[in-house]
């Protein structure tokens, strides 16, 4: 194979995704030095995103596992870049210095294998080519303050690893923590009372669907029960203290406490947090205040409470879809 053919068809395998810069902004944060370079050779050794010492490009060797690693080295090293850039965007890092040093994603190749001639190389990528400051430091206002992750929606999401969550329900989460970056409190508050509302929701429709012949809810009273959730009409709290009273019939819902591992006392507590969420957000109507100021730090552990209780509803409503879908 020629050296530009290869070429191409490594650039055509770099594909940077959400998800590489996700992990490259929670390992930053968690493994931060001053110097990115330094912290560029740990984070490539965990990620296993070394480059090949060369591509050798003769037909003795395969050469499809030589571009996939190629590639993959220079599309998490775009993400280590990017995700350097999108912090200080964010207001997390500052650049200490005014240098700038380029991330190599150079790659060097040869034709020559053991008993053989042939000629060496390189390519550069100039496309590729990210430079990012040689010294940073953690901005001073979050040096002693709260946890990083809030300031940046996709680490605040990383914390979250439910299965099934909803894009709507995510989405809500996503901008809330995006409203709290530039202290939007009220606004904040409003996505995360969304957020709350979808999975309260999403959670009883899920359980409406556990044993359907059971005697401790009548086909009618489900009906009922799901058209409520379903309305427009009805309101957050109708519908949160209507699953609330549905999950506490045990005699019908006890396996699914029992997959979950949270019953009705949990739930409770994750009603409780919601209240505060709806009460806090409710201060964007005209003339009316919540029952303690919406300060920086309430709204912060509100935001950060949205974590373990929304887990909580995405636990029972996938246990409630397993035993739903149970022979």
């Amino acid at each position: 194979m020629q050296d530009a053919e290869a070429e191409r068809l490594i650039q055509s395998r770099v594909d940077v995704t959400r998800q590489h810069i996700v992990l490259a902004k929670a390992y930053i944060l968690k493994n931060f030095q001053d110097s990115p370079s330094s912290m560029l050779q740990g984070f490539v050794r965990d990620f296993h995103a070394q480059k090949p010492d060369k591509v050798v490009l003769h037909p003795s060797v395969d050469l499809e596992p030589q571009v996939a690693q190629a590639a993959n080295a220079i599309a998490w090293r775009l993400a280590f870049a990017e995700a350097i850039w999108s912090l200080i965007g964010a207001g997390v890092l500052i650049p200490a210095h005014s240098n700038l040093d380029a991330i190599d994603v150079n790659q060097e190749y040869t034709t020559i294998v053991p008993g053989s001639s042939g000629t060496s190389g390189g390519w550069r990528f100039a496309q590729y080519e990210i430079a990012v400051p040689t010294r940073l430091r953690i901005a001073p206002s979050l040096m002693n303050r709260l946890p990083q992750p809030l300031t940046d929606p996709d680490l605040y999401l990383s914390d979250f690893e439910i299965p099934g969550l909803q894009a709507e329900v995510k989405q809500a989460l996503r901008q809330a923590a995006l409203c709290f970056r530039y202290e939007l409190n009220i606004p904040c508050l409003a996505m995360l009372a969304k957020a709350s509302e979808g999975a309260w929701i999403e959670t009883g429709l899920s359980l409406l669907t556990v044993d359907p012949n059971n005697a401790a809810l009548t086909p009618a009273r489900r009906q009922k029960t799901r058209e409520m959730l379903n309305s427009q009409y009805s309101s957050i709290i109708q519908k949160m203290d209507g699953i609330l009273e549905l999950y506490d019939k045990q005699d019908l819902f006890g396996q699914v406490a029992k997959r979950s591992g949270f019953n009705q006392r949990h739930l409770r507590e994750v009603l409780n947090w919601s209240n505060v969420v709806r009460d806090s957000r409710n201060a964007v109507h005209y003339g009316a205040d919540p029952a303690t100021q919406n300060t920086y730090e309430k709204v912060a552990a509100l935001l950060l409470g949205a974590v373990p209780n929304i887990r909580i509803l995405y636990a029972i409503r996938q246990a409630a879809e397993e035993i739903a879908k149970t022979p």
